[in-house]
């Protein structure tokens, strides 16, 4: 056997242990409790991110119905509000919140909210398959909000309420603020 088969084999014999390894390891990672609707989670919020990336330009979000509701929370951003859409029911294509941050001279969409009013009950609403999501119960508002981080990446996780990657400067949104989360 010629040194360039001895190396060729032994290559071939790391790639078939680095292949066995990503095989398990994709085989463990799929045995925790949610792993197996993790894949449909995401294929919801891929759902959402197409159904919302017209409101980019928040101008097609104000045409569709949303306003700005002069909520502006630093860890979240701008609020802007389909009133007519907060009807009781999930609907993860149709949000009835979107969360702007300000870039350069606009606004950049940076995730969606969703909106179910509170009832008698104090469970939160069904929504993201696999159990991930996290609903806040605000009776500030009558809702129960849950935030999808689907346009700006957050550390602590696409739905967690805050996001320290959006940082508000003060002196360049204009409106009401509001000090805490919903």
């Amino acid at each position: 056997m010629t040194t360039s088969h001895i190396r060729h084999s032994g290559a071939l014999a790391r790639l078939a242990r680095t292949t066995t390894l990503l095989t398990l390891g994709l085989a463990l990672g799929a045995c925790g409790d949610d792993g197996p609707t993790r894949p449909a989670a995401q294929a919801e919020l891929d759902l959402v991110h197409a159904a919302t990336e017209k409101y980019q330009d928040v101008n097609r979000a104000v045409a569709d119905g949303y306003v700005d509701a002069h909520i502006v929370t630093q860890g979240m951003g701008r609020h802007y509000i389909n009133s007519s859409l907060i009807d009781g029911r999930f609907d993860p294509e149709h949000p009835e919140i979107l969360v702007y941050a300000p870039q350069g001279n606009g606004l950049q969409l940076v995730a969606v909210e969703y909106g179910i009013p509170l009832d008698a009950s104090t469970v939160a609403p069904e929504g993201f398959s696999g159990g991930g999501d996290t609903w806040d119960h605000s009776t500030k508002y009558g809702l129960w909000t849950l935030h999808a981080w689907i346009w700006r990446d957050n550390a602590a996780g696409v739905f967690a309420p805050m996001n320290s990657a959006v940082e508000l400067d003060p002196t360049t949104i204009e409106g009401v603020r509001d000090g805490g989360a919903h």
